[in-house]
């Protein structure tokens, strides 16, 4: 009959449960908080982060109304802008949508 260590399988489970709580209460805290950065074609749009990624609040996309989409490494201090362009199939649809929006007015 096979033994199990259950006080080890308890203390690991618990370990977990304590890395998970510090983890998310991190992750939260700069979760929702809006930041105002000028891309380089020095338009200013509102971002937040959601699931470690930055969002522009105009889009809800990762990319900003110009194509542009802030890459940023933890021990930058400040963002570095990517122009994506038409290559993000999500950004596509955003500008789909919004000139079609438009058109019907």
């Amino acid at each position: 009959m096979a033994r199990t260590n259950k006080m080890w399988i308890l203390k690991k489970k618990q370990q977990q449960a304590k890395q998970k709580t510090l983890w998310w209460s991190k992750v939260r805290s700069n979760e929702w908080m809006k930041r105002s950065y000028t891309n380089p074609k020095w338009n200013s749009y509102e971002w937040f982060m959601r699931s470690g990624k930055w969002i522009c609040d105009t889009t809800s996309w990762r990319e900003d109304p110009d194509g542009y989409r802030i890459r940023r490494q933890p021990s930058w201090w400040e963002p570095e802008f990517v122009f994506i362009g038409d290559a993000s199939w999500s950004y596509r649809r955003w500008k789909r949508k919004n000139f079609r929006m438009h058109r019907k007015k």
